[in-house]
């Protein structure tokens, strides 16, 4: 019995290993099948060997049995009946055998052929032996048992096969050994991670680029988990990979793919995740089974950042507004965004190509000419074109075109983006096309695309900058938001965008907007420009803000004609109300000098009849020095109105500049005058009193900044004028003498600075100004068709600059006439309205010794001259009377007689009327009020 019952334990056990050894054959015999089998077994095992008595085999019945062998043997043996444990093991076997045989069956349709065949061989022998075994306990066998000789051949078969799977495997070892100090060099320093797992996804190896990407060293990573080492989301994916190639691989290792790629978030040991391409496969035994899992991973987060901006222009293309319109290299129409299709009616790109192209869209075919000439000649054209739909409407476009090359210079087409200004109507649609579209949208419309996060730090800026500012993209993605934008438009920008932003935050329901706001960019080369930038936030696919988007487009120019025109409307109200006010003072000053001449006649009369010891004498003559003081002020009122100059001639700038200067820093000892004179300094035509009375205003006006004293520069040059800078000032453009004043007093604010020539407007007191000086200055220079203008700045100082025409005239000496009284014989006619006048006219001209005829008004006066015509000698005729203007009358004169003598008398200055009349051959011109010996001398030097 002892030999049967070892005999059923050795069944038993090779069974239990038969069945482990076609789980690890296979794969495929599930956990819990091999576990129940395996633990059946062992129980049986444990009974029988603990229990001796008939649980096993019954002793009671023994049966002997014969057998005749081959070769003439006979074989006597006893076989014991089986007790209840053994016959539950011998089910518990029969039914292990039955699904070996299942399992076998399935592997051999799914598996390797070659090791289908192995277990089919195996199997083979084991149920032959059964059969055998069958066949013998029913008589119709003669052999004896085979079962065990079966199962012990199938031990063999295994012992085999592991010894075969012993060598190969350290054949492969041996393999792995080398291919791994081979590639170890490239593991150790390549820019992505090397890996190799179990199939479990239990990292056994790992390259030192880990470090370098993750933070992580090789020893850490290796003793983290999968899940610790990726994202959950990513770990989730990777198992969920490997289990899928798994069930592949099991079903037919041919259509297995060599490797597999997907993207996973790795995190990082100090900073955010980063998206990595994972590449695996799996490693394998001699017989292809998979005994692990090899990877490479590489950073893509570069790539996902290019992706992101793809996104981006393409998103910013599609909120574009402006009508897109695209040609190939052949100037052949083939793309139209959606703005397109609504602007000009064309919705498909053949519906143009049929109507004629994008010429046909040209109102006018002269502008598609010149459009078409701008490109060939300079590679781009902006204007404004007049443009059509097909339905004949007329729409008023801004159109900016460019040429497209690629990057070795090959023409590949035309792009055309048009505005409607007609009815500046801002519509988004999206357009249609491939990313290369739209990436050469952005890349070749003048306007600048850009994008920053909420910190308004730059994510992407267009190429197009480069146009605008002269700095690279990449430069721009460097600079501060402040190293941009001027300091004045950063405060601006930064108010404005944290109050949108706080209303986007604020706002439960916001509704997507932009706002249009005027920033002045700083370019490379120091200097600034305007744009006009439309900004609106970006969202997310939850509708959170996540950052700005703006689209600048260069309005220097416009922005420097608005400036002119500011300035020119500055200068025609200026003009104007000095006009006004000049007007007012021109008559006051008129009527004032006729005063004063009545004052002056009487005082000339008196004069003559007093000897200079008279007590009354010095107080007449003190009288007659006020009178002259009054002139001087009427002088500035006449100034200031702009009514003409006294008398023009050629003249040296620098010696009046000198004179005056001179003069006037005696008597201004705290200040110091320092002159920077040009030698060669071109004549100007001028009227020498107002031009020393201008230079005396800014010299008092110098010194009066300078309450503590100072230094007042003074400088002449010869400049030229462009018609630019001319014509913003109404003059023409060439030569000119500039004279700069310049003071280091207090400076004026931008206010008072706006406000220097304004008629009465001062800072100082009362008693220490009227506000005429500048003003009067002002009008002097513009008679004088030149400019006076001021530069200050508070605690800087001021520069008063004018500039007159440069003349071609030599300067002619000046010769002071002698004061005395020159008499005559000969007859005078005086005209003039004013009583007074008439009244101490005809007795100064009596008292000089003439005959005189008075007229007090010219028709008065025409009468007498007919009669008396060949007796008069001089006519001394007022400018400015009722009835008839002193022009008219003068022309009526000299239709009478010709060779008439006239001298005009006027309390206007020498300007306008007064001065069509000197041209018309007027003999001379003497400005009220005029003292005796004036009038004598004047008188004589028409008539000598």
């Amino acid at each position: 019995m002892a030999w049967q019952r070892a005999q059923m334990y050795l069944l038993f056990l090779s069974m239990i290993f038969f069945l482990w050894f076609v789980h690890d054959f296979t794969q495929m015999v599930p956990p819990k099948a091999l576990w129940f089998f395996t633990i059946v077994g062992v129980l049986c095992l444990s009974v029988g060997y603990l229990y001796t008595g008939d649980l096993l085999f019954s002793l009671s019945h023994p049966l002997i049995k014969t057998k005749n062998l081959p070769f003439g043997i006979t074989a006597v043996y006893y076989e014991a009946e089986l007790g209840p444990v053994m016959l539950a093991a011998n089910l518990a076997g029969l039914i292990c055998m039955a699904y070996i045989l299942f399992v076998g069956f399935r592997f051999y349709k799914v598996g390797p052929k070659k090791k289908a065949r192995f277990l089919a061989l195996a199997l083979f022998i084991m149920f032959s032996c059964v059969t055998s075994d069958i066949f013998v306990s029913l008589g119709m066998s003669p052999l004896p048992y085979t079962l065990e000789y079966g199962f012990l051949a199938i031990t063999a078969f295994m012992t085999g096969y592991a010894v075969d799977q012993v060598v190969k495997a350290s054949f492969a070892q041996e393999q792995l050994k080398q291919n791994e100090e081979r590639y170890q060099v490239l593991a150790d320093n390549a820019g992505f991670i090397m890996w190799t797992a179990d199939l479990d996804l239990r990292l056994t190896h790992i390259s030192p680029s880990v470090e370098t990407l993750t933070g992580f060293t090789p020893e850490e990573a290796l003793a983290m988990g999968f899940d610790e080492i990726l994202t959950p989301d990513s770990a989730s994916l990777g198992m969920t990979v490997l289990r899928t190639q798994q069930a592949l691989d099991l079903e037919d290792p041919g259509k297995t793919p060599a490797s597999v790629q997907f993207e996973v978030q790795i995190k990082r040991k100090n900073g955010p995740p980063f998206w990595a391409e994972n590449t695996g496969a799996f490693l394998r035994d001699g017989s292809g089974v998979p005994i692990g899992v090899v990877g490479l991973t590489r950073d893509i987060s570069s790539q996902k950042a290019a992706e992101e901006e793809r996104l981006f222009i393409q998103r910013a293309v599609e909120s574009s507004s402006d009508a897109i319109a695209m040609c190939d290299a052949k100037f052949v129409h083939f793309y139209h965004n959606e703005a397109f299709a609504n602007l000009f009616g064309y919705r498909w790109p053949k519906d143009l190509v049929e109507a004629g192209g994008l010429l046909s869209v040209f109102a006018e075919p002269r502008q598609g000419d010149e459009v078409a000439s701008g490109l060939i000649e300079q590679g781009s054209w902006t204007g404004e074109v007049m443009t059509r739909s097909n339905k004949g409407r007329h729409i008023l476009t801004d159109l900016r075109a460019n040429v497209v090359s690629d990057k070795f210079g090959n023409l590949l087409g035309l792009i055309g983006i048009y505005t409607d200004i007609t009815e500046k109507i801002a519509v988004t649609k999206a357009l249609k096309g491939s990313e290369e579209r739209y990436r050469l949208v952005a890349e070749n419309t003048n306007d600048v695309i850009w994008t920053t996060d909420l910190n308004l730090k730059w994510t992407y800026v267009s190429p197009s900058v480069f146009r605008m500012r002269g700095y690279t993209p990449e430069e721009v993605l460097q600079q501060d938001f402040s190293e941009v934008l001027t300091r004045e438009s950063t405060q601006d920008v930064l108010h404005i965008f944290t109050e949108e932003l706080e209303k986007e935050l604020t706002d439960p329901e916001p509704e997507p907007r932009s706002i249009v706001l005027d920033m002045e960019f700083l370019k490379r080369d120091g200097g600034t420009v305007w744009s006009e930038s439309a900004c609106s936030f970006m969202r997310d696919d939850d509708g959170q803000v996540f950052g700005i988007l703006g689209i600048s487009r260069d309005i220097t120019e416009r922005r420097k004609a608005e400036e002119d025109r500011l300035k020119l409307e500055e200068r025609l109200q200026q003009a104007q109300k000095l006009e006004a006010m000049g007007t007012l003072a021109g008559g006051v000053a008129h009527d004032f000098n006729n005063l004063l001449m009545g004052i002056q006649g009487n005082l000339s009369l008196m004069l003559l009849k007093l000897e200079p010891s008279n007590p009354l004498y010095g107080r007449i003559k003190n009288i007659e020095q006020h009178i002259k003081n009054a002139t001087g002020l009427t002088r500035q009122l006449l100034g200031f109105a702009r009514s003409g100059k006294y008398q023009v001639t050629a003249a040296n700038l620098n010696d009046l500049v000198s004179r005056t200067s001179s003069m006037f820093g005696r008597t201004r000892k705290e200040i110091r005058i320092k002159e920077n004179l040009q030698a060669d300094a071109w004549p100007v035509e001028v009227d020498h009193g107002q031009i020393e009375q201008v230079l005396l205003n800014l010299l008092v006006n110098a010194w009066q900044a300078m309450s503590g004293g100072g230094i007042i520069y003074i400088r002449s040059e010869n400049v030229v004028l462009d018609q630019r800078f001319a014509s913003s000032y109404g003059i023409p453009p060439g030569k000119y003498v500039r004279l700069s004043v310049t003071d280091t007093g207090s400076g004026m604010s931008p206010e008072v600075r706006k406000r220097v020539f304004d008629p009465f407007f001062t800072t100082k007191e009362i008693s220490r100004g009227t506000g005429l000086g500048l003003a009067s200055a002002y009008g002097i220079i513009q008679n004088h068709v030149g400019i006076i203008n001021v530069y200050s700045q508070e605690g800087q100082g001021a520069t008063f600059n004018i500039y007159l025409p440069a003349s071609s005239k030599d300067v002619m000496e000046e010769i002071e006439p002698e004061a005395k009284v020159v008499h005559g014989t000969e007859t005078i006619l005086l005209i003039d309205d004013e009583e007074v006048i008439i009244t101490t006219g005809e007795e100064i001209l009596r008292a000089l010794g003439y005959q005189v005829f008075v007229a007090r008004s010219p028709h008065e006066a025409l009468e007498i001259f007919r009669d008396q015509a060949p007796k008069i000698d001089l006519v001394i005729m007022d400018m400015i009377m009722p009835e008839m203007q002193g022009i008219e009358l003068y022309d009526h004169l000299t239709e009478i007689r010709p060779d008439v003598r006239v001298l005009l008398s006027s309390g206007y200055s020498l300007n306008g009327q007064a001065s069509s009349i000197i041209e018309k051959g007027c003999d001379g011109f003497i400005q009220k009020p005029f003292n005796l010996e004036e009038l004598s001398q004047k008188i004589r030097e028409i008539l000598d």
